[in-house]
């Protein structure tokens, strides 16, 4: 049997979750979250930055792994904070298929 370690995720939606949507979470830890369907809308960014700085403020993680792009904001307010990005699916499919078209 193989193991490995695990990753919990980290999901909020807006500020009447904050109360018990950490609960369970490592604290000083490593978590994971994804950006999906954030970036290009308003209001799912405005609800995401306060879920954020939520999460930071209650579980104080030590590295956070986002799928998906993240705003510049999260390093220029969080310095210290470790930060690995992986690419979504849509992401590593487009950078498959201009790959493959490339040399088309």
């Amino acid at each position: 049997m193989e193991r490995g370690n695990v990753i919990p995720t980290a999901g909020f939606a807006g500020e009447e979750t904050w109360d018990w949507c950490f609960d369970g979470l490592p604290h000083n830890s490593t978590v994971a979250i994804t950006t999906n369907g954030v970036l290009s809308d308003p209001e799912a960014m405005r609800v995401f930055t306060g879920g954020f700085n939520a999460m930071i403020k209650t579980i104080n993680p030590y590295r956070v792994v986002i799928c998906g792009n993240y705003p510049s904001w999260i390093q220029e307010k969080y310095p210290d904070l470790k930060i690995t990005q992986i690419m979504t699916f849509g992401q590593m499919w487009k950078q498959r298929t201009d790959t493959v078209y490339a040399f088309s």
